[in-house]
């Protein structure tokens, strides 16, 4: 009995928990639910974040190496004689084991401190490089979400639009009938009414393929359903054009990186002189034979300071320094051209905003007149002033009028996104759309 509750138990949990699966993948998905779900899945976001806590462990063990060393050894020694050096000192017998405890300090050491600092540099490095990442994965799915969306909206005006043809059909056969217009008029009717078929079939098989492509980028699997929540045009605003090249040439998490690499260049340019001078170390050992019982005189200790300084090493330091010095002088070359290319690149982003937000505006307002056109259209038809190919292309030109608003509001705010990536200030909160 009592395993029977527990399976049953179990069984109402996994039931439970499957409802849940189910209603989550059909509520419908905004855009910040898309991102939490791509940020959270997406490989190349995994991959980034672990070299960020490898930058940051590899600081912390750099950190690690300035600090005092405490080591326990052992040895055995093997002499052929017996000699009078005081125990621990070395080996004082045929055959000796010794064991000692040794605290170890380095005084001076440029190689440790300038590992210490490369490797602060480099966290900062990956934490850019990380940022960098999520903007792209952001772009990704902002670019796939927009997509969908006007897929999904296209299907509804080509059903619309095919419906329009359907009864226009229906009208110019009936005209036919009544022998008001010519069989003609019934025959281009009905193959608009196919082509227009066909462009809705095109348009779902559209649909459907984004829609994989968005649940590939948040980690699901393509036979997982989902929905996509209605969005609805906000009001939005764009700043000056001089006012996102600043921001970008502040916030560009490639030229953070370019940044990083030119301080730690520098950083290894002085690690090179300080490497002519003198390195000290510090050392104490304490420890005793272990052939006899732990009497003084079987312990001991020794204290060691060492200094080391280079003499001779065939230049080597000196062509370390050329080399340090022409990777500078590249990372600055790399800089210069990557302002440029920034600066371009908001340009063109900016400017493809404008249009796009131009073009919306004109849609917006052709849409009215369009669609007193069609009825306009309509009424003339039916009272023989207006030819049946006149209704034809007033009916394409109003759905094609709505089909290019549809894409100058999605294809703003893709452009839209485009300019705050290209700036350095995408981010998951879609504060950006404002």
């Amino acid at each position: 009995m009592k395993i029977l509750r527990v399976v049953i138990l179990f069984v109402l949990i996994c039931g439970g928990f499957s409802i849940q699966i189910v209603f989550a993948q059909h509520t419908p998905l905004r855009l910040h639910d898309l991102i939490v779900l791509a940020l959270k899945q997406n490989a190349d976001v995994k991959i980034q974040s672990g070299e960020k806590n490898i930058a940051k462990l590899q600081k912390r063990q750099a950190f690690s190496q300035l600090l005092p060393q405490a080591d326990v050894e052992a040895g055995y020694f093997k002499n052929s004689v017996h000699n009078d050096v005081p125990d621990f000192v070395t080996a004082n017998g045929i055959i000796e084991k010794t064991a000692w405890l040794s605290f170890s300090q380095s005084v001076f050491n440029p190689g440790k401190v300038a590992d210490w600092l490369n490797n602060r540099l480099n966290q900062k490095k990956q934490e850019s490089l990380f940022n960098q990442t999520r903007q792209n994965v952001l772009m990704q799915v902002i670019g796939a979400y927009f997509t969908a969306l006007q897929n999904k909206d296209e299907i509804k005006i080509f059903k619309e639009n095919l419906n329009a043809f359907n009864l226009l059909y229906k009208q110019s056969r009936l005209l036919y009938e009544n022998g008001v217009v010519p069989q003609l008029d019934v025959k281009k009717s009905r193959v608009e009414y196919l082509l227009q078929e066909n462009a809705l079939a095109r348009a779902r098989k559209n649909y459907r393929d984004a829609l994989d492509y968005v649940k590939e980028l948040v980690g699901l699997q393509i036979g997982d359903s989902i929905s996509l929540a209605h969005f609805s045009g906000k009001s939005t605003h764009l700043d000056s054009l001089p006012v996102y090249l600043t921001t970008a040439f502040t916030n560009r998490s490639e030229l953070k990186v370019l940044g990083i690499q030119a301080r730690q260049f520098r950083n290894q340019k002085r690690s090179v002189f300080l490497q002519h001078l003198p390195s000290a170390s510090f050392a104490a050992y304490y420890g005793w034979d272990t052939n006899a019982s732990l009497r003084a005189g079987n312990r001991g200790w020794q204290i060691y300071a060492g200094i080391q300084m280079p003499l001779w090493h065939w230049g080597n330091l000196h062509q370390e320094r050329q080399i340090v010095e022409i990777r500078i002088q590249q990372t600055e070359i790399l800089r210069k051209r990557l302002k440029k290319q920034i600066a371009r690149q908001v340009i063109n982003s900016f400017k493809e905003c404008r249009i796009q937000l131009q073009q919306m505006r004109a849609m917006r307002e052709s849409e009215k007149d369009a669609g007193d056109a069609v009825r306009m259209a309509e009424l003339g038809y039916q009272t023989g002033t207006v030819t049946n190919l006149d209704v034809i292309n007033t009916q394409k030109l109003f759905t094609e009028t709505r089909v290019r608003y549809l894409r100058s509001l999605y294809s703003f705010y893709v452009a839209k996104a485009h300019l705050y990536r290209n700036i350095g200030k995408l981010k998951e909160d879609v504060s950006w759309l404002r």
